[in-house]
């Protein structure tokens, strides 16, 4: 039976990467075991049988999370079997090339946990975005990503983060802005700091392989590399003793360790290890709170500048912004400029890619040979949720309990149906009376009057997918372009400022743009009724 002998070393990320769910880290250390174990057998040519070594690994483990893993393995040996070596005699040739068969084994893990991480979290088919997001951050940039809330952007970046440390493509910061008190520069600072340690670990790590003063490597640039080695464990000693209250200082100790790390460090690093840090700010509409007073306004504009500064004027990391406010980039637009970011928008799944989520979420629960989701059930619960992925994934989890019998199942689902009608009734009816809108502290009052927002009602209920043209509605005098923007700040309204390839759900459509819709198909069917009662009234 094959050994747990290692054919190379455990890569980083295993022990840096930071997960909230302790069992997401240990699926990727057992994964990470079983991988290397099974390359292993198959080197050394073992002609154990595969069942029982499979059964060796898996005993005293959780048979549900493996279950994940050996859904996949017959491709995942497919994979490894039939990629080529370098002298083209296959995989077993490769023990003699210890750098190419690290940098193969590198793709074919992000590969099966990429498969992993669908069965786990339930994160599904953002190939497009991950490959863009992947894109825009080998150029030093800030983007924006947008998108209606529960369509996925969290589960995105996450994903995103966790891809770019993995692969050494790049090093990222996450901050989370929703889970904590951030309405003040200290408190984000502290937040900050924090996240930067993974980043810390690795600069100080790789100063450590700088090569030194008298290494044959280094030759009459000596001097030069022993003083890049020495600058950028400076800059990282700075950082550490940098107060983690203190936003000023600490953004410019970050910008010193940023810097070094740009024009020292990076230039005796592989391709592999030459990644940008990339901030990543989570719920970053948090921000607008700073600016209810003069210091923390003050502390705002240092932050804004400073993430022009490493993007787009020194190009030393890379920022992206996460956020479900869509008035969020009116702000950023003022504050930042909009040339001088990257807009992206999340939006809801196609049927056929929401049909797929859905099936999947049903089977990570309960799995059945043979089993078939009722098709027409499936079509009536797609034409009232739509495709938005965290309303598909809560639906899905719901109604497993029922699939056994049809009958309970559907009437799961009408009562599904109805708590969901009813809410969403419930937050169209508060726009009726805009005066008694809670107004957070980070928005303005609401400026708009129930007959403007009857008529945006009617319109959005009459138009096509539920979509209006904002131009349109402006010119024809349904709602002020102030009254509108009020709207769209207090989540009324979800607003678009042109198609994006992200977005596949509105590309049928070819009226003008910017646009306003429902925020959800649940909200649109919730307009409509209640224009209808009106009408009959």
């Amino acid at each position: 039976m094959a050994t747990f002998q290692h054919v190379f070393p455990t890569p980083t990320w295993i022990t840096a990467m930071k997960v909230a769910d302790a069992s997401t880290t240990q699926l990727l250390h057992d994964f990470n075991a079983f991988s290397k174990g099974l390359l292993d057998m198959i080197l050394r040519d073992d002609q154990g049988p595969l069942q029982q070594w499979l059964l060796f690994f898996m005993e005293g483990q959780n048979v549900k999370r493996f279950h994940h893993i050996l859904y996949h393995v017959a491709d995942f040996l497919s994979v490894l079997l039939t990629t080529k070596g370098e002298d083209g005699e296959g995989l077993r040739a490769w023990a003699i090339h210890p750098t190419t068969i690290h940098c193969e084994y590198t793709k074919i893990t992000i590969q099966i946990l990429q498969r992993v991480a669908e069965a786990e979290n339930l994160f599904y088919n953002r190939k497009v975005e991950l490959d863009d997001l992947a894109k825009l951050c080998k150029t030093d940039s800030m983007v924006l990503i947008t998108g209606p809330q529960d369509s996925g952007k969290s589960a995105l970046v996450s994903e995103f983060a966790r891809r770019q440390e993995i692969s050494g493509q790049g090093l990222p910061i996450y901050i989370n802005m929703r889970a904590g008190t951030f309405s003040t520069a200290a408190s984000f600072a502290r937040e900050l700091k924090s996240q930067l340690s993974p980043f810390l670990a690795a600069a100080a790590e790789y100063a450590k392989n700088i090569p030194r003063v008298g290494d044959s490597k280094v030759g009459t640039f000596a001097g030069v590399v022993g003083a890049s080695a020495g600058a950028l464990s400076a800059h990282i000693q700075a950082v550490e003793c940098t107060p983690d209250t203190d936003l000023p200082a600490l953004l410019k100790s970050i910008h010193g360790l940023l810097f070094s790390w740009r024009t020292r460090a990076r230039r005796f690093m592989s391709g592999k290890d030459m990644g940008f840090p990339t901030l990543i700010i989570d719920e970053a509409n948090r921000l607008r709170e700073w600016s209810l007073s003069p210091e923390e306004l003050e502390h705002l504009r240092t932050l804004i500048a400073y993430f022009i500064m490493v993007t787009k004027e020194r190009k030393e990391a890379n920022v992206i912004l996460c956020t479900s406010e869509d008035f969020f980039k009116f702000w950023l637009d003022f504050r930042v400029g909009a040339e001088r970011y990257h807009p992206r928008m999340v939006g809801d799944l196609t049927e056929e890619q929401a049909r797929e989520f859905f099936l999947m979420t049903v089977r990570d629960g309960w799995n059945a040979d043979g089993y078939k989701f009722p098709e027409d059930l499936w079509k009536e619960m797609f034409s009232f949720v739509g495709g938005r992925t965290l309303l598909l994934k809560r639906l899905a989890q719901n109604l497993t309990w029922y699939l056994e019998d049809e009958s309970l199942l559907r009437k799961a689902w009408a009562s599904e149906c109805k708590i969901l009608a009813d809410a969403t009734r419930l937050d169209v009816e508060k726009g009726f009376k805009p005066m008694e809108v809670q107004s957070k502290c980070n928005r303005e009052e609401p400026c708009w009057s129930g007959k403007e927002y009857e008529g945006v009602l009617t319109e959005l209920s009459r138009a096509e997918g539920g979509v209006a043209s904002v131009k349109y509605l402006i010119d024809s005098k349904v709602i002020s372009r102030v009254a509108l923007h009020s709207l769209v700040q207090h989540n009324f309204l979800h607003y678009r400022s042109s198609l994006c390839p992200w977005a596949d759900d509105l590309a049928w459509y070819k009226g003008k743009w910017p646009i306003v819709m429902a925020p959800s198909l649940p909200h649109l069917h919730a307009m409509a009724s209640i224009i209808e009662e009106q009408g009959r009234h």
